[in-house]
């Protein structure tokens, strides 16, 4: 294992090895949080606390003071993701802001996208997807139609809906405040994924002259947009 000095001999060798570091720190992430909710967490989180006091640091948990220092190796890489475990755990303490993409043609049809996965089941839903820290939700739409599409796309500058959603049997991921932008295609997406028939693959696109029997429940609300 290398030691400070070791992390701290080039500068590009500090962020990464810091991230790795504190990967292997958040392993015991989970076992701190079940301390934190027991009767001897106080005692714990005091002794902590005091200790971090008497050396002039700011008092924080254990478990917060990892995730800061974890959150804050990542951006100093640039990267704005975050591991799948953490986001849930965050979705368990606060909403998650969202923009969901209404892509018409000249037609009058909507261009939605299939999903599948164990949150919401199988169906065809808007394009979308959850706004990262210190990013507006005009460039959340840009990057989900060039991450989901390979396309770009022109929007109105203000969502033409925000609509909040809470499913109080949902553990994670259960609070969103999505906010829907009217767009339109600047150019083609990906010919590969247009589906064409036979059984829906995630990620396929296909343009619909109505609401389809099988649009996700999540995303009923904006029928009357279809």
């Amino acid at each position: 294992m290398r030691t400070k000095t070791d992390l701290s001999s080039t500068k590009t060798e500090l962020l990464p090895t810091q991230t790795e570091l504190l990967l292997i720190k958040m392993e015991s992430l989970p076992t701190k949080m079940e301390l934190l909710q027991s009767k001897s967490a106080a005692v714990h989180t005091e002794q902590y606390t005091d200790c971090r006091e008497a050396r002039g640091a700011p008092a924080v948990t254990p478990a917060s003071g990892i995730l800061a220092e974890f959150l804050a190796a990542r951006a100093a890489e640039g990267r704005r993701d975050m591991p799948e475990d953490l986001f849930l755990l965050v979705s368990r303490l606060t909403p998650i802001v969202n923009v969901d993409l209404l892509i018409k043609d000249a037609r009058g049809r909507t261009l939605l996208t299939w999903r599948d996965d164990e949150f919401y089941g199988a169906g065809w839903h808007i394009p979308g997807g959850i706004i990262r820290f210190r990013e507006t939700a005009a460039e959340r739409v840009r990057a989900v139609a060039a991450s989901e599409l390979g396309a770009e796309v022109a929007f109105e500058p203000s969502p033409i809906r925000v609509e909040e959603a809470i499913d109080r049997t949902r553990e994670v991921r259960g609070h969103f405040i999505s906010l829907l932008y009217r767009c339109a295609l600047t150019g083609p997406p990906r010919a590969e994924l247009e589906y064409r028939g036979g059984p829906p693959t995630a990620g396929f696109w296909k343009w619909h002259a109505s609401c389809p029997p099988d649009l996700l429940p999540v995303h009923r609300v904006y029928k009357q947009f279809l």
